[in-house]
């Protein structure tokens, strides 16, 4: 057997077993075969780590089809990780990436299509992924740690926050960009590698920050008045970087600094210690050093500041501050305790603050399920003028018996009221972030666009919500 036949065989027989410690034996025994054992661990990182993007979906997989010449790289698996790697680098673009690769397909047998199919999707067969990978081959798929906050009502602030000794800061909106400083690697939020691409504008970075540390940045852009982009316009100067290498005018760059983590802490290989109140300390430091730095040697380096904290005595002073940031154009805040150590996971020593408003809706259409057939994906729901018109999925369930089970099907759903919660209006008249709470049976009408903008209006007059 060759080995692209060799490796489906194995992923396959990985994938149908039933139980983890049979995907692991069958792993391990994947592993030592000596026909793959040099490139099994290459293709499952082409497949499973976020670093890589081919910007090509199942869905546009171009037909096989022989090209305008010969093919670029052998139809095997050696010519397949050189494909894979050359689209991650986007050597090709355009039509031309097409024409690589359907002629790679035409000339590729069925296997081997196959397993390009599968790194395409991003997906081993069953439910074989990067955590069963790297108990096999340790540390081979990056996992990205996840530093989110989690939210109680207000009656369990009291218990988890230990006023005075709570830090608010400001809730960042940019490109959250998470920087190792000893590796030189740069990764998004959702870990896709952008070390090369970023490489140029983090050198000032990597040259001042403290060594054995991961940088956590919201990373913003400035207008021509020197003005912070909103998010999204933002982020898409960065990822037409990412994407295409289109370059960025590093002095129109804003870094802000949210978090200053030792590495090993950081990737889980040594228990967390390091509390916030010295982390505070460090990225003070760190933050004074570069501008020093930056003023002393050079010019065209990207702006780095600390995210604004300040220490507050109680909920009300945060709610405070938080409402101040909203009515600023801002998201929000976190409070943070002081003696709270970092850790990858809900960190259940910082809490989210924003606002949030209800509405009354009425259900008139819905978008189906993207994988489960007959299952409702989300629901259109209407104003009683039809003015504000928003899907929204969040809130729907599986649970056998309730009554936002999407599973069966739209019928339960035509022309209810549902209770909705959500952040904002946007600008489209869609619910930023909104989420079904419940049926709505003792209501007879829905809220008109007026009624559900008063709603919104007085949510941010009245203060924050937790």
């Amino acid at each position: 057997m060759i080995a692209g036949e060799v490796i489906l065989k194995h992923l396959v027989a990985a994938g149908e077993a039933k139980s983890k410690n049979s995907k692991l034996a069958l792993l391990h025994e994947a592993k030592n075969d000596s026909d793959i054992k040099q490139v099994l661990p290459a293709f499952i990182q082409q497949v499973l780590d976020p670093g890589y993007n081919y910007y090509m979906t199942a869905k546009n997989i171009p037909q096989p089809a022989a090209g305008d010449g010969v093919g670029v790289y052998a139809a095997n698996i050696t010519g397949l990780l050189c494909l894979l790697q050359a689209m991650a680098d986007r050597a090709y673009t355009g039509k031309a990436a097409d024409n690589v690769v359907a002629t790679w397909l035409h000339q590729a047998d069925s296997t081997h299509r196959w397993l390009f199919k599968m790194a395409i999707e991003r997906q081993l067969p069953g439910k074989v992924g990067r955590t069963l990978v790297n108990l096999v081959w340790k540390d081979l798929i990056y996992k990205q740690p996840y530093g989110g906050c989690k939210s109680w009502d207000e009656s369990m602030v009291a218990k988890r926050f230990d006023f005075p000794h709570v830090v608010w800061q400001t809730k960042e909106d940019g490109m959250t960009l998470l920087v190792d400083v000893d590796r030189r690697e740069v990764r998004t939020r959702a870990g896709q590698d952008v070390s090369k691409q970023m490489e140029d504008y983090l050198k000032p970075v990597f040259l001042t920050f403290p060594q054995g540390k991961v940088a956590h940045f919201e990373a913003k852009y400035l207008d021509d008045d020197f003005i912070c982009m909103p998010r999204p316009e933002a982020n898409g100067h960065f990822n037409a970087l990412f994407k295409s290498n289109r370059p960025m005018d590093a002095e129109r760059i804003e870094l802000v600094l949210l978090d200053l983590v030792d590495a090993e802490e950081f990737y889980g290989y040594t228990r967390a210690t390091e509390v916030l109140a010295s982390r505070l300390t460090e990225m003070e430091s760190a933050v004074c050093d570069y501008n020093t730095a930056k003023h002393d040697l050079i010019t065209g380096w990207p702006d780095v500041t600390k995210v604004y904290s300040a220490q507050v005595d109680s909920l009300e002073e945060a709610r405070k501050l938080t409402q101040q940031e909203i009515s600023f154009g801002g998201e929000g805040g976190i409070i943070k305790r002081l003696d709270g150590v970092w850790k990858s996971g809900k960190m259940l020593s910082q809490m989210k603050m924003k606002n949030e408003f209800e509405c009354t809706l009425v259900v008139t259409g819905y978008k189906p399920h993207s994988k489960q057939a007959g299952w409702v994906g989300s629901l259109l729901c209407e104003s009683l003028d039809g003015d504000i018109s928003t899907y929204v999925g969040s809130g729907l369930n599986e649970e056998p018996g309730h009554e936002l089970n999407r599973t069966l099907g739209f019928a339960p759903f035509d022309g209810q009221l549902v209770e909705i919660k959500a952040e904002k209006i946007s600008k489209y008249n869609a619910l930023d972030l909104p989420r079904i709470m419940e049926i709505r049976h003792d209501k007879v009408m829905a809220d008109t666009g007026d009624e559900v903008r008063a709603a919104y209006a007085d949510s941010l007059a009245a203060g924050c919500m937790l």
